[in-house]
């Protein structure tokens, strides 16, 4: 789905087992999709340095503060988006 740009917002983990989840917040981040880490690993990886502009939210949380942090990156999206992109954001 990050290949295609059929994703309106998401939440990575930092690793997935060994593996580094940095090329899919990369094409995500080409693309201009928001996103969110969610991470055991907050203070203690050095993959996070890479994104230091980005959320990152410290497992566990709760879900409201997973959905209040995902409302936040498309509101403040939505307040820098061309305006062809609201109305096609608004059509759906």
């Amino acid at each position: 789905a990050a290949r295609n740009g059929n994703v309106a917002v998401a939440i990575l983990d930092v690793r997935v087992g060994r593996e580094t989840i940095a090329p899919v917040a990369r094409q995500l981040a080409s693309r201009g999709t928001p996103f969110v880490f969610y991470t055991g690993q907050v203070e203690n990886d050095p993959q996070l340095a890479e994104w230091a502009g980005y959320t990152v939210l410290s497992k566990p949380a709760r879900a409201s503060v997973i959905v209040g942090a995902l409302a936040e990156i498309l509101r403040r999206r939505s307040l820098t988006a061309p305006a062809g992109m609201l109305r096609t954001a608004a059509r759906r």
